[in-house]
């Protein structure tokens, strides 16, 4: 799925918002509430690759052993919470296209935190 230059600007306004309220509680919160996160990612099916991404969020969250850098961490708390947000850019309720800014705010995280990520899959790899 190619960027939409419309949502990801109305994403990055979002998420200046969003940004500095995150902290360890809303990631505890987060975590919490995997079981709706697991639901969510698994709505994103038109796009398996951000599923892919979403569950490696959740994956890196959990992982006790390999850490990513803070400012990746709470973009990530971002993504994962923002799918579980009852009231987003786009309605999940909307046929085809409610899940869309789901997709591309999993997708957007995940190219701002590429190279980060790429350390925690080398990491992980080791275990």
């Amino acid at each position: 799925m190619r960027p939409n230059p419309m949502l990801i600007g109305e994403i990055k306004k979002y998420l200046e918002k969003a940004l500095p309220k995150i902290n360890e509680k809303t990631e505890k919160d987060l975590l919490g509430r995997e079981d709706e996160v697991l639901k969510k990612i698994k709505r994103m099916r038109l796009d398996p690759e951000a599923q892919e991404r979403a569950k490696l969020f959740l994956e890196i969250l959990k992982d006790e052993n390999c850490k990513v850098d803070a400012e990746t961490r709470k973009l990530i708390v971002f993504a994962l919470y923002y799918l579980i947000k009852k009231q987003d850019l786009i309605p999940d309720w909307y046929p085809i296209v409610g899940y869309d800014d789901d997709v591309e705010v999993t997708n957007y995280i995940y190219r701002e935190t590429v190279a980060e990520i790429e350390k925690y899959k080398k990491c992980a790899e080791k275990k």
